[in-house]
């Protein structure tokens, strides 16, 4: 990217703390959370937060893997968000309304 280019929205920031630079999307719980919040705001019909805000919720597994996990992940993997989920102690279950929509919280 040269000096004229914008960062595009879901590109990581740096930022300077003590004359070190931090991605701020370093993180997988923290890349997590952008996404979601990304989707709650532009395409809630994929994933959003619940109303409450205690969990987020994937409506559309296949477009969730296929389209956003790349631009936000090194890979398009379901399995391999989840274990990455699991690992970082969410744990899951299926929306009363919707056996098809899985609901993550931590």
């Amino acid at each position: 990217m040269d000096s004229t280019s914008s960062p595009s929205p879901r590109a990581p920031t740096a930022t300077k703390t003590n004359s070190k630079s931090v991605c701020s999307t370093d993180t997988f719980p923290v890349k997590t959370h952008h996404l979601i919040v990304h989707l709650d705001k532009h395409n809630p019909g994929i994933a959003a937060f619940s109303a409450d805000g205690s969990s987020f919720e994937v409506y559309d597994q296949v477009t969730f893997s296929q389209q956003y996990l790349p631009q936000y992940f090194k890979h398009s993997n379901w399995g391999s968000f989840v274990r990455q989920l699991n690992l970082y102690g969410f744990t899951s279950s299926r929306s009363r309304d919707n056996s098809d929509v899985q609901v993550w919280r931590h």
